[in-house]
């Protein structure tokens, strides 16, 4: 009876870290675009995307300066806190994910893209 209970236990944590596995997203694009945007495009053409996209719901967007200074915004705030920031975390409502894309800004043009989503929060 132990040796079906071990097996069982063993199944079921390995279909857990599969389904984790395969749910998990971590990508990074600097050629091209992703998620409907388009690397080279200007701060104001990725904000204006922002506001007028409809798959996900942003809950709270983290502008980091060239400084490390970090500030909490929506898509409501300032467009100068945005021009004065270089590296955008955007983060979506979701219930189930840990979902964000983070933008990478240089000489005023996006130039990365990295989207992360996955069940648990990582250090």
């Amino acid at each position: 009876m132990k040796k079906i209970i071990g097996l069982v236990s063993v199944g079921l944590t390995s279909i857990l870290v599969l389904f984790l596995w395969l749910t998990t997203i971590h990508e990074s694009v600097e050629v091209g675009s992703a998620y409907g945007f388009e690397i080279g495009t200007s701060k104001i053409e990725v904000i204006t995307r922002l506001k007028t996209q409809q798959t996900y719901t942003i809950e709270v967007i983290n502008l980091i300066s060239a400084n490390r200074n970090s500030k909490l915004v929506s898509l409501s705030s300032p467009l100068e806190y945005y021009t004065e920031s270089d590296w955008w975390g955007v983060m979506f409502e979701s219930p189930f994910f840990f979902d964000s894309i983070t933008f990478e800004f240089c000489d005023e043009k996006l130039c990365r893209i990295y989207r992360e989503r996955q069940y648990f929060e990582t250090p």
